[in-house]
């Protein structure tokens, strides 16, 4: 019985140790931290009451432990899942909000914030081990006519299409991002510079002619038309911005950071959430309202 004790002790004292540790360093919001380590503490102290009452009285340990534990695990039961739910619905808001930061509200991908930084890290990431980079730029032809044709709402379901369709065709570890109006970058780690000619030419079967807006049979449908660019990380790189500058100027001729300004389509946190909300409020893409 006194080993068995004494294992209960270690094993609440142990967990209290890691609820703490866990809180230390996943929780900001305070009166969570609070409660997770109250409830540690309220471990800690069980686990000294039941080494106490098994040293002071060993011979009627066995019916004391018998009424203790039962307690002290219904009570740590009942906090813990109280201050689980809390937590889970804190750390679901803050998913949330992050999410919203870092993705354009229309085509639902990462936007150019995001992108600069990520590459940012890929780059130096393939100078220090050497590991391969690509980036694929991707514009969609006559974006401005379509645009004007059929309005921000034609643009918009054209965005959002090619977004979806990148993100089926690309593995999980690769970045689809929303660079400016009507232009993305694929960002590809591991991906070998004979490996992009290949995979290009499969992106552009599954891309090019599929129907963005069906014409019921009445007016002709719209279908989708893509070109392409690469670029490919080399000892001489210097950052993120380099390899998409290559990449679209292979496809134009022309640097894409000349005529696009960051103001104009670099969100703030705030911006993004706001554009999110009036997206979904009123299913009007491409309205900016800041």
């Amino acid at each position: 019985m006194y080993f068995i004790s004494v294992l209960i002790a270690v094993l609440l004292i142990g967990s209290a140790v890691a609820i703490v540790h866990l809180v230390e360093s996943t929780l900001a919001d305070r009166r969570l931290r609070r409660g997770w380590q109250a409830t540690a503490a309220f471990l800690v102290i069980a686990a000294f009451i039941e080494l106490y009452l098994c040293i002071v009285n060993p011979v009627s340990m066995s019916s004391l432990v018998a009424m203790f534990i039962p307690l002290v695990l219904s009570v740590a039961v009942l906090v813990y899942f109280i201050l689980l739910k809390k937590t889970i619905n804190y750390l679901t808001e803050i998913n949330t909000i992050s999410g919203i930061i870092v993705r354009d509200p229309v085509s639902g991908v990462f936007n150019r914030a995001y992108l600069e930084q990520r590459l940012d890290t890929e780059v130096a990431r393939c100078h220090r081990y050497g590991s391969p980079l690509a980036v694929v730029a991707v514009e969609i032809v006559d974006f401005l006519l379509l645009n004007d044709e059929y309005g921000h709402q034609g643009s918009a379901i054209a965005t959002s299409k090619l977004a979806k369709r990148l993100t089926v065709l690309l593995r999980e570890t690769d970045v689809v991002a929303n660079f400016s109006a009507g232009q993305f970058v694929l960002v590809l780690p591991d991906t070998p510079e004979g490996n992009l000619d290949g995979l290009v030419d499969r992106l552009r079967g599954a891309i090019n002619e599929m129907v963005i807006i069906d014409g019921g049979g009445v007016e002709p449908s719209v279908k989708l038309n893509v070109t392409f660019g690469t670029s490919h990380c080399e000892l001489s790189t210097r950052d993120g911005r380099e390899l998409i500058d290559k990449a679209f100027y292979s496809i134009s001729g022309e640097s894409p950071f000349d005529y696009v300004t960051e103001p104009d389509f670099i969100q703030t946190g705030a911006t993004a959430a706001v554009n999110g909300a009036f997206y979904n409020v009123s299913n009007q893409c491409g309205e900016n309202v800041a």
